[in-house]
């Protein structure tokens, strides 16, 4: 029985050391973002959602180490380069090098009507090579759901294990407020209604983020609700932050007024 007991118990430490030295070698990988091809409207909040929520989903496997993002960004302004600068393996191998990252993922999202496709690269930093092209489709609104499809791609890409359930616990992690960017999907699809509420609920998610206001007069201008609009103008620029202006919203406070001018003097008539 002691025999037994001692055999277990190295057992036991040899797995221990095991999984130390998975997880010592286990490739550094950073995840330097993603850039529109297309140009879209409101792209850049998708471009930091899929790189948090990608991060979110990735952190979940044993076998990956992430490097903080704000590292990338010094070194990008050292180097003089940009995230489109990046699609050059060549670029992604010096950067990797200065991070100390096995691989870098880069990619860009395209928005076409409803649809949002993120395509993604996974880079050899030791041979400045492309390893893997990652590919992952669905709808604007259901851009966790497609964000998860593409970590699958990549960890199957890097060999690692991955394990779709992740989903369930990236919704509760404030990484990115899903409802405000579902809002912004719904909006560009003339779904307005169904924008206004994903605002909504964002704004009580994550009150500090003023920009729903403005998304939510652009909504309600839509669906030509005039006075709401207005409200959600004023709520923007009051919120907007020391020294900043938009004229956006004073062009189109103006153009509200305008409209609710010609009704009152339609109903004077």
């Amino acid at each position: 029985m002691k025999r037994i007991c001692q055999a277990l118990t190295l057992l036991g430490m040899l797995g221990l050391f095991v999984a130390s030295l998975a997880s010592a070698h286990a490739p550094v990988v950073y995840i330097a973002g993603f850039t529109d091809a297309g140009d879209s409207l409101a792209s850049e909040h998708y471009e930091i959602a899929v790189r948090d929520l990608l991060v979110g989903a990735l952190t979940e496997s044993p076998g990956v180490r992430l490097v903080e993002r704000e590292r990338l960004e010094m070194l990008l302004r050292e180097q003089q380069l940009t995230l489109q600068g990046l699609a050059d393996p060549a670029n992604c191998a010096r950067l990797g090098v200065l991070l100390g990252a096995d691989r870098i993922i880069t990619g860009r999202l395209l928005m076409q009507g409803e649809e949002l496709t993120l395509l993604a690269q996974v880079t050899d930093v030791a041979t400045a090579v492309i390893q893997a092209s990652c590919r992952a489709s669905g709808r604007m609104a259901d851009l966790l759901e497609v964000v998860v499809m593409l970590a699958g791609e990549i960890s199957r890409a890097l060999d690692i294990p991955f394990d779709p359930g992740v989903i369930d616990q990236i919704d509760l992690r404030p990484v990115c407020s899903l409802n405000y960017l579902r809002g912004l999907g719904f909006f560009h699809v003339g779904e307005y209604d169904r924008a206004l509420m994903d605002f909504m609920i964002s704004g009580d998610l994550d009150p500090d983020n003023y920009e729903r206001h403005f998304w939510m007069a652009k909504a309600y201008m839509a669906l030509e609700e005039y006075e709401h609009a207005l409200i959600e103008l004023w709520r923007f620029t009051n919120a907007l932050p020391p020294g900043l202006s938009n004229r956006d919203a004073s062009a189109l406070s103006a153009f509200c007024r305008n409209k609710l001018d010609a009704a009152a003097g339609k109903s004077e008539e």
